[in-house]
């Protein structure tokens, strides 16, 4: 039981991110949902039908696989990045202003 339960908390963030990927393709009719992700005094999500914002102070987990990062905030919102997509910087900048802005998380080695 113990095997089982280690197994199902690493996977589950990514198992969550694939779940909610699915969610948006069926709700767009299989049009893949552009979304740009900004990095100012909040986050900002902003796709052709919301805008959202997330305060980093409230950031409460980041999943990183193989192509994804995930933020998830306290209310279990999460924003999903393609790791290769940076316009401005790299994953190895992004690194350091996540730690930078977001002291409260522990941060997984990427």
């Amino acid at each position: 039981f113990c095997a089982m339960y280690a197994v199902w908390t690493y996977r589950r963030p990514w198992i969550a991110a694939k779940r909610h990927v699915k969610r948006d393709l069926e709700y767009y009719d299989g049009e893949n949902l552009v979304s740009t992700t900004t990095f100012g005094d909040v986050i900002c999500d902003i796709t052709k039908d919301s805008n959202m914002t997330m305060h980093y102070d409230k950031v409460k987990d980041i999943c990183v696989s193989e192509d994804l990062i995930a933020l998830t905030d306290l209310k279990g919102v999460s924003f999903l990045m393609d790791k290769n997509s940076f316009t401005k910087g790299n994953l190895q900048s992004f690194q350091v202003f996540i730690r930078e802005k977001c002291p409260q998380l522990k941060l997984p080695n990427w």
